[in-house]
């Protein structure tokens, strides 16, 4: 079924090879394309992370001071309404960090010190991995999935059970303990803010772990609040409307 293929193709690799890779380069070069482009993704991603990171602590000596413009900024924006949504936000920000980096970084040390233990190699590489995967949603399962199969392959049993045991709470710690942070303290669905979660991250890159659960959390209370606006509005005509 593919003996002539392969014998024509391996005929004009051995004969004229320039031509070869003329005719197919576009089949080498599409998967690396690809390959780059992701990865341009996930460095921007990155980068923009880490400077936020760092202006964050520049900001965080002056944060009192910060706090409160920002408070009376919502104030002068939003009225009355705008130390709860001030607060809302400060809120998101403080259980995403919690429930998404927080536990993403004790999820990759864990991980990092039990491949050490285990003698694996790269271990530290496989932790960032498994860091960055964790942040961006995708989960750290992909890491520790290959990692659990290599280690039955080339370890013995009862290294391979005592790794695989070990990644069970580390892993459940991942979808257990994140929701429980995330939704901690806030009046919105953790429905809603999963899903500004997920699709800040598609939208901004790792920024949007906080811009998306920000906006729509906060949009999901206008809402709610204009139609509560709504429906006083209309009680209070009806009171104040002549009774025959």
């Amino acid at each position: 079924m593919i003996g002539e293929f392969l014998e024509k193709n391996w005929t004009n690799v051995s004969s004229d090879l320039p031509a070869f890779f003329k005719q197919y380069m576009h089949f080498f070069v599409r998967p690396g394309e690809l390959f780059l482009t992701a990865f341009e993704g996930i460095v921007e991603s990155v980068s923009v992370f880490a400077v936020a990171v760092v202006v964050s602590g520049f900001l965080h000596n002056n944060a009192d001071r910060l706090g409160r413009h920002s408070h009376h900024l919502t104030l002068r924006l939003v009225g009355d309404h705008g130390t709860r949504f001030f607060s809302l936000a400060g809120r998101i920000i403080q259980n995403v960090a919690q429930g998404i980096v927080g536990i993403a970084l004790l999820e990759a040390i864990a991980f990092g010190g039990a491949l050490l233990l285990a003698g694996v190699p790269h271990a530290g590489l496989l932790a960032v991995l498994a860091l960055l995967l964790a942040i961006s949603q995708i989960g750290a399962g992909i890491v520790m999935a290959p990692t659990v199969i290599w280690i039955w392959v080339t370890n013995d049993w009862t290294t391979a059970l005592l790794f695989t045991l070990a990644m069970v709470p580390i892993y459940a710690t991942e979808n257990i303990m994140k929701p429980i942070l995330m939704s901690r303290g806030l009046g919105t669905p953790i429905v809603v803010v999963v899903i500004g979660v997920l699709g800040g991250t598609i939208a901004f890159g790792l920024p949007g772990l906080f811009i998306g659960p920000i906006l729509l959390a906060v949009l999901y209370e206008l809402v709610f609040l204009w139609i509560d606006d709504g429906r006083q509005s209309r009680a209070e005509a009806q009171n104040n409307s002549p009774k025959l």
